[in-house]
C-alpha cells in the first residue's frame, strides 16, 4: 500500500502542510542607486577638498576680515581689532593711485601675455620642424630657463641692465653707440617696464612652449599633408587645421598667464630696487605689498588684494565662460 500523500491523514485526521513563503526584500528605489552612483566621486575626492578647504579658506578668510579692519602696526602689536567697515574700500576708490595702477596693470598683462603666447607658439612651431638633437636641447635650455626662481632671475637681469658695469651698455658701447656707457635703464618708467615686461616673457616662454609643443603633437600629421596637396600655404594650415585642435590648450594657457601675470611682484621689486613708488612702476600687486608693508596699512592693503582677486576673478571668469559657450571646452 502506497504512503498517503498531502494532505495526510494521520491519526483519523487530515492535516494541511502549510509552506513557508519566500522572505520579501525591499529593494531600493533606481533613484537612490542612482543618486549613490552621483555622489561617490564626491565622496572619494571630500578628503582631499577638505584638506585644500582648510589650507586655502582659512587665510582666505583672515584676509577677507582684515579687509574690513583698521588694521596698522599699533593694532597688530596690541592685538586691538577695530572694524571700519567699508572705510578701506571707500579709501581705495576714491584713490587716483587705484585707477593708475589698475591702468598699468591692465597694459601690462596685455604686452605680457601677447608677447609669451606669439612668441611661445613660434617656439613650439620650430620645436616641431627641427631634428630630434636639437629640440632636445632646446627643451633642456627652456626647463633650466623655467626652472630658475624668479629672485635669482632677477639679480642677473639686474646685473644685464647695471648703468655702469652692465652687460647691456658694454656691448652697446662696443657696437660704437657710446651714449650707453653709463645708460640708466631703469630711471623712468616706460624704461623700467620694458625690462621688467622682457625677463616676465622670457621666464614664461618655456611652460607655453612646450605645452604648446605637447599639444601640437596631437594633431594627426595626415591633416597637414592633405591640407598642402589641396595648396594651403603653412600660415593657412596652421589657422584653419593646426588651431582649431589645440585651441582649448591655448585658451587655458592664457588664463593662466593672465593670472601669474597679474600678479607679479618679485620681478618689478627686485628689478626697480625698491625704487618702484619712485618711478610709478606700480602694478596693481606692487601698490598692495607697498600700502601693506611700507606704510604698514594692513586694512587697506588686504582691501587691495581682495580688489585684485575680485578683477582677476571676473576677467578669467568671462574669458571661461566665452570658451563654453563657443563649445571650445565642455561646460
Amino acid at each position: 500500500m502506497a504512503a498517503p500523500t498531502v494532505p495526510e491523514v494521520a491519526s483519523g485526521r487530515a492535516e494541511r502542510v502549510v509552506v513557508p513563503a519566500p522572505p520579501y526584500r525591499r529593494r531600493s528605489p533606481n533613484w537612490r542607486r542612482a543618486l549613490r552612483r552621483q555622489l561617490l566621486p564626491f565622496l572619494l575626492v571630500l578628503p582631499a577638498l577638505v584638506l585644500v578647504g582648510g589650507v586655502l579658506g582659512y587665510p582666505i578668510g583672515q584676509l577677507v576680515a582684515t579687509s574690513f579692519q583698521q588694521l596698522g602696526l599699533f593694532q597688530l602689536i596690541g592685538h586691538h581689532v577695530l572694524w571700519n567697515g567699508l572705510t578701506n574700500y571707500r579709501q581705495l576708490f576714491s584713490d587716483s593711485q587705484f585707477y593708475s595702477s589698475l591702468e598699468q596693470t591692465a597694459v601690462f598683462v596685455l604686452a605680457t601675455v601677447g608677447l609669451t603666447m606669439a612668441i611661445g607658439t613660434g617656439v613650439a612651431l620650430l620645436m616641431g620642424r627641427v631634428g630630434k638633437v636639437l629640440r632636445t636641447v632646446i627643451s633642456l635650455t627652456m626647463l633650466l630657463v623655467w626652472a630658475m626662481p624668479s629672485s635669482a632671475a632677477s639679480i642677473v637681469w639686474t646685473w644685464l641692465f647695471q648703468a655702469q658695469w652692465g652687460v647691456v651698455n658694454y656691448v652697446l658701447v662696443a657696437l660704437g653707440l657710446h651714449s650707453f656707457g653709463s645708460h640708466d635703464w631703469f630711471a623712468s618708467q616706460i624704461s623700467a617696464y620694458s625690462i621688467v615686461t622682457a625677463m616676465i616673457v622670457w621666464q614664461a616662454i618655456p611652460f607655453i612652449a612646450l605645452s604648446t609643443y605637447a599639444a601640437l603633437t596631437l594633431v594627426p600629421n595626415e591633416l597637414h599633408e592633405a591640407a598642402a596637396v589641396d595648396g594651403a600655404t603653412p600660415g593657412v594650415i596652421f589657422r584653419q587645421v593646426t588651431f582649431p585642435i589645440i585651441r582649448p590648450v591655448f585658451f587655458l594657457l592664457t588664463v593662466l598667464s593672465i593670472i601669474w601675470d597679474g600678479n607679479v611682484f618679485n620681478q618689478v621689486w627686485y628689478l626697480t630696487g625698491g625704487r618702484a613708488q619712485v618711478l610709478n612702476v606700480m602694478p596693481l600687486g606692487v601698490w598692495q605689498y607697498i600700502e601693506a608693508f611700507a606704510t604698514q596699512q594692513y586694512g587697506m592693503g588686504a582691501a587691495i588684494a581682495i580688489v585684485t582677486v575680485l578683477i582677476l576673478l571676473v576677467v578669467t571668469g568671462y574669458y571661461i565662460r566665452t570658451m563654453v559657450r563657443t563649445g571650445e571646452v565642455s561646460a
